[in-house]
């Protein structure tokens, strides 16, 4: 079995006939179940939310373009390859996950083979502030996720981990605008140690991503805050002892613009 994107057909009706609503409410009462509450955790269709290690979306395409994802089960022997991606966040630190894709595969020849396949039920996600809105995270494993599978037969699986307690949730935090954003990343870059030392300052800005980045307690290693962040890549084009362009990550509190790349666990 392995999950796929809410538009992609593999020639068969989902025998799973519970509609959206259906699967939210059902998942909720799983939540309710483990005591769960939606200040907690709540329901979200983003496969990117799901466990890292469990993550099986995308199927044979590896991209999701909304909606509610799909399960899709094989009568086939399959044979599953397991990639090893790096996500790393603005720190450096990086949390590897596999994401697997599953083809049809003759045991015997190593060729493959026709497979039926069948789609059966649909899969929701959990996650927990601050990206219940679907903001993507720059640092996997570090808030609670998991996903709910159901199939014709009801609840198929559940995988929730639980990493964190929110105790505070400030809400109408005033953002500055992107312009002024833009100013504190130019200082950001003109301050940079790595790229004052390495850059010959033919630099190319490649993203610019609103998150949300956590930042350790001083005084208590055991809390952290999550604190709204543009996050920007910059391709370096030329450095000046020739090497292979490189590319710099640079963090701006979306609050205050100041410089949060040292700070970011």
């Amino acid at each position: 079995m392995f999950v796929i994107d809410q538009q992609d057909s593999y020639g068969s009706d989902n025998l799973c006939t519970m509609s959206e609503a259906d699967i939210k409410e059902n998942a909720g009462a799983v939540l309710g179940l483990l005591g769960l509450s939606e200040d907690e955790i709540t329901l979200s269709l983003n496969p990117t939310m799901d466990i890292p290690e469990m993550s099986l979306v995308g199927g044979m395409t590896g991209m999701y373009f909304g909606g509610m994802p799909k399960l899709l089960f094989s009568d086939s022997d399959m044979m599953a390859s397991a990639q090893k991606i790096n996500s790393t966040n603005p720190a450096g630190r990086t949390y590897d996950y596999r994401y697997m894709r599953e083809q049809p595969a003759n045991q015997r020849g190593g060729q493959a083979e026709d497979a039926v396949f069948m789609e059966n039920g649909y899969a929701v996600y959990l996650c927990s502030e601050p990206f219940a809105g679907n903001v993507t995270p720059q640092a996997y494993s570090t808030f609670n996720r998991g996903s709910i599978f159901y199939t014709d037969k009801g609840l198929f699986s559940a995988d929730i981990s639980l990493v964190a307690d929110i105790d505070n949730v400030v809400q109408g935090v005033e953002l500055l605008s992107f312009d002024n954003i833009k100013e504190s990343f130019k200082d950001s870059l003109a301050n940079d140690p790595e790229i004052i030392e390495k850059s010959s300052k033919s630099l190319e800005v490649i993203s610019a991503e609103f998150t949300y980045v956590l930042i350790e307690d001083k005084e208590n290693n055991n809390k952290a805050t999550f604190i709204p962040a543009w996050y920007f890549v910059t391709k370096d084009k030329k450095l000046k002892s020739g090497e292979t362009s490189i590319t710099y990550d640079s963090i701006i509190n979306a609050i205050d613009g100041s410089d949060l790349k040292d700070a970011v666990k």
